[in-house]
């Protein structure tokens, strides 16, 4: 700072003793070459310039920005579409942790739990205001209820969850805060998800089903007696801000001991949370906006994750996983198409575990990933979650210093050639004994790009290929047009085969859904 001073200064001074002086002059070191100023005469054509710059940055920014906004959350979704907001909970935020100020409360807190309107009473009126209506109007959502529900439950929220990131990746957190309030002796109050590039808020439970969104847990064996789920509009009713302890994430990790950055083994983050919550002086905890996700990336791309597995996954959150019935229309829908299957074939029941057999699914992972490998690379980042267990085939675990030849085999996972595709999919289709006869691409590649993968396929002996862009693929309604990638996660948790990209939060949710299910770890591969 004080060089750039007394640079400035020497100008200064400089120009002062002589305005005549030249601006550029090789002879004289304490001339600074500088930009000639305009001239007055000018003035016209720079004001044109900016005016011309500013009309046209916009549209620049926006047709550059479309590969990253076309995610796997959405596939043919291109009218916005906002569900009737909720008049009863303003969830408004404080810019600054230090000054915290409760989200505004408009919910009587004796209020009673909320009925259902007669158009919503018919469960398979799936639009997502009826949705909204029958999730607030959930069983437990009632102040009069015995403990551990009622007034004198003990509940949870995330209000640092959900960091409108793409919906895979919310899934990910939210079953982990799920699985972390269970272990505490917590009724979990879930929120809506939130989608970046439309301003979406849509209700977690238009989404998913089973105990995150306040359906039973089945096995009351583990942990003590479970508290339902509820929601965030009960969450205000029955937790007060005068009653509610804040906790800063930032602050209780170093009073625990818990290093950032993902440096704490996974495991032991859990434990020391769960001796955190589980106080029972404590009724109602929020875990503060604006501060540091519990399970951040640095925790959810790092091998340290992999401990919590072994219980995680046999949690009634994972265990009892299942769709909304609005992710199951929209699967039935297509999946006869999708998976090349007969007109004779039954749609399975919601929550039954069946294979498709004769189906190879694979995850082609392009669009945002031609800068987002580099990215990843120069973080120097494993594979994504449950990708990385290592009883997986094709686990891939980085931890080789930087060279070519470790490069090389980065790029070969995150950003395979086409010739290595095909590759990896005839060595799958061996493995099988040639069992494997059709194949569903899920991606987000352009559709000139998926026809020519397509044709090459079935040139190389394929009976049936279908990509995520072909045009027998409807989704009828807006609501359904929100459900795209679930329902790709779907039909790649039921394939006999699934390849993955490893880097990718979608196939990371596919793998912990198959061997949720019991299929065989052979069965997941990666690129």
């Amino acid at each position: 700072m004080d060089t750039a001073r007394s640079l400035l200064s020497r100008i200064t001074e400089k120009s002062n003793q002589n305005e005549h002086l030249p601006l550029t002059n090789a002879q004289n070191p304490d001339v600074i070459d500088l930009p000639v100023p305009a001239q007055k005469h000018s003035s016209r054509k720079i004001w044109i310039f900016w005016i011309v710059l500013c009309l046209t940055i916009p549209p620049l920014v926006l047709y550059l920005s479309l590969p990253f906004i076309r995610s796997d959350t959405f596939r043919n979704f291109t009218s916005p579409f906002q569900s009737k907001p909720s008049a009863t909970v303003n969830d408004t935020h404080p810019p600054d942790i230090d000054d915290y100020i409760p989200p505004h409360v408009t919910v009587p807190i004796n209020q009673t739990r909320p009925s259902v309107s007669k158009d919503c009473q018919d469960l398979t009126n799936l639009t997502v205001y009826c949705i909204r209506e029958r999730e607030h109007a959930a069983p437990q959502h009632d102040l009069d209820l015995p403990y551990p529900e009622g007034r004198t439950g003990r509940y949870i929220t995330f209000n640092n969850q959900f960091g409108l990131i793409g919906f895979n990746n919310q899934l990910q957190e939210l079953l982990l805060n799920a699985y972390l309030s269970w272990r505490s002796g917590r009724s979990y109050a879930f929120r809506d998800v939130s989608f970046r590039y439309t301003g979406l808020h849509v209700p977690l439970s238009a989404y998913i089903g089973g105990p995150s969104v306040g359906e039973p847990i089945l096995d009351t064996t583990i942990h003590g007696p479970p508290a339902r789920s509820v929601d965030q509009q009960y969450w205000h009713q029955v937790c007060p801000p005068d009653e509610v302890v804040y906790l800063n994430v930032t602050t209780e990790q170093a009073e625990m001991g818990i290093e950032g950055d993902g440096k704490t083994e996974g495991s032991l983050l859990v434990e020391k949370w769960v001796e955190r919550l589980s106080r029972k002086e404590e009724r109602c905890v929020e875990i503060m906006f604006k501060t540091p996700r519990i399970f951040d990336f640095t925790l959810l791309d790092n091998p340290h994750l992999i401990s919590i597995w072994p219980e995680f996954h046999k949690s009634p959150f994972v265990r009892d996983f299942i769709w909304s019935p609005l992710v199951h229309r929209a699967y039935s829908h297509n999946v006869h198409f999708m998976a090349s299957l007969p007109d004779s074939w039954k749609v399975p029941e919601l929550g039954e575990n069946y294979t498709l057999e004769g189906l190879l699914v694979i995850a082609v992972r392009r669009g945002d990933y031609k800068g987002h490998c580099y990215l990843l690379w120069d973080a120097g980042l494993p594979f994504n979650t449950w990708d990385m267990l290592p009883e997986l085939p094709d686990a891939y675990i980085r931890d080789a210093p930087d060279s070519p030849a470790e490069k090389a085999k980065f790029v070969k996972h995150c950003w395979p050639s086409e010739e290595e595709m095909m590759a990896k999919i005839r060595k799958g289709r061996e493995d099988s004994g040639d069992t494997l006869k059709r194949i569903f691409m899920a991606s987000n590649a352009e559709l000139e790009y998926l026809e020519e993968f397509r044709e090459n396929l079935l040139k190389d002996g394929w009976e049936s290929v279908v990509h995520t862009l072909s045009k027998g693929i409807e989704f009828p309604t807006e609501e359904e047009a929100l459900c795209d990638a679930m329902v790709d996660m779907e039909i790649a948790r039921r394939a006999q085969v699934f390849i993955g990209n490893g880097f990718s939060s979608l196939t990371s949710n596919a793998v912990m859904m198959r061997l949720t299910d019991g299929k065989d770890p052979k069965t997941i591969r990666f690129w």
